[in-house]
């Protein structure tokens, strides 16, 4: 990127495919996310300066609704002893009718770089996450806890705890499965885990 001044700067132009609604951006992957009014969430290496994926988010329902949300999160949280070693970072999206998707992303072996010529992580399954009643409009996570916060028209709050022992010695599938949902603000009772797709 140049170092110029901001003033004297020429800005990077990336054209995507259709309107963005929503950005998320992590250091740690060198990686931009774009929720767009077409369905889709659209990668950007920041290593590269280039567009390098698109994931259209409701493709298994078939649905069009746009992605007003996006978030690039890291699921789970190392033991002590293992600080550094999560490289479980995936993309959420909050959709304009409410559903909400995780993917997981590729990183590099030693960092969380994600990799730009193959970002997704195609040996995971996407996951669908319990969906709110009205457009999810606010996705924010605390690496710190592994908490990810989704927000409504609703008027509810979900909070999800993505905290797991990565180090522990455990061949499951179900070790990717998350412990608990916070529903605020709903008279629903909370889905207690995250389902596959």
């Amino acid at each position: 990127f140049d170092p110029a001044p901001l003033s004297e700067q020429t800005p990077l132009h990336i054209k995507l495919p259709s309107g963005v609604l929503n950005m998320a951006i992590s250091d740690e992957t060198a990686l931009v996310a774009c929720g767009t009014t077409g369905g889709t969430v659209e990668l950007i290496s920041m290593e590269k300066g280039l567009h390098i994926d698109s994931w259209k988010v409701n493709a298994v329902t078939n649905s069009d609704t746009h992605v007003r949300a996006v978030e690039i999160f890291q699921a789970g949280k190392a033991s002590d002893e293992e600080e550094g070693s999560n490289k479980n970072w995936c993309v959420i999206a909050g959709c304009g009718n409410g559903s909400m998707r995780m993917r997981w992303l590729q990183t590099d072996g030693d960092t969380a770089v994600v990799d730009p010529d193959e970002p997704f992580d195609n040996t995971k399954l996407p996951l669908v996450v319990p969906p709110h009643n009205g457009m999810v409009v606010s996705l924010t996570g605390c690496r710190q806890n592994g908490l990810l916060v989704s927000g409504s028209q609703d008027g509810t709050l979900r909070v999800y705890d993505f905290c797991y022992d990565i180090s522990a010695e455990d061949d499951d599938e179900s070790s990717e499965q998350y412990a608990t949902e916070y529903d605020v603000g709903s008279d629903d009772p909370p889905h207690v885990d995250i389902h596959p797709v």
